[in-house]
């Protein structure tokens, strides 16, 4: 009987050595895969660094449209001005006749203004599209980083679940030593009651 009891003792101790070698190497895989998880948040915090560089730029150019705006609704009163200039260059054109030459020489430089005018409209038309597109990219870029974000919290939903797994694996090896200790007690009553 004291064979059968030492063999199972023996078994037993196995089996506990086995499960902590298990274990062991379950924590190292943990600790891998934190350190993995902790390479992916640096790296996502580098990718935050240069969102916030893309918003200081994002705010350059609204403050850049908003000049153009100021210096397009300039360029409107002072077309408006020209217009009212204007009739009151032709009013003056009925009433003095020698006025003509002087009128009609007005009427060129105030067309040629208009088209330079035109021309300067028309490119920040063209400045507006552009920027626009660039929101819109910027917009993608936005969904692009919220999508990251829900996989940065699976992640870390993922991570409580190993340490959770971690906590109730180093209980059971605490149990397994408490069981382990009382064994080699019983083992060694056993030995003083055997002699």
């Amino acid at each position: 009987e004291w064979a059968q009891e030492e063999e199972r003792r023996l078994a037993h101790q196995e089996a506990a050595e086995h499960e902590w070698a298990e274990q062991e190497e379950a924590e190292r895989e943990m600790t891998q895969e934190a350190e993995r998880r902790q390479a992916q948040q640096e790296a996502a915090g580098r990718e935050w660094a240069q969102q916030e560089q893309a918003e200081r730029g994002w705010a350059q150019q609204e403050e850049a449209e908003r000049e153009m705006i100021q210096e397009a609704e300039r360029r409107h009163e002072q077309q408006e001005q020209a217009e009212r200039e204007w009739a009151q260059q032709e009013e003056a054109a009925r009433e003095w006749a020698q006025e003509e030459e002087r009128r009609l020489a007005h009427q060129e430089a105030a067309e040629h203004e208009w088209a330079e005018q035109e021309e300067a409209e028309r490119e920040m038309t063209q400045e507006a599209e552009r920027r626009q597109a660039q929101q819109e990219a910027a917009g993608r870029e936005w969904a692009q980083q919220e999508q990251a974000e829900r996989g940065w919290a699976q992640q870390e939903e993922a991570e409580r679940e190993m340490i959770q797994e971690a906590e109730r694996r180093h209980e059971q090896q605490e149990q397994a030593e408490r069981e382990w200790a009382q064994q080699e007690e019983a083992a060694r009553e056993w030995a003083q009651e055997e002699e």
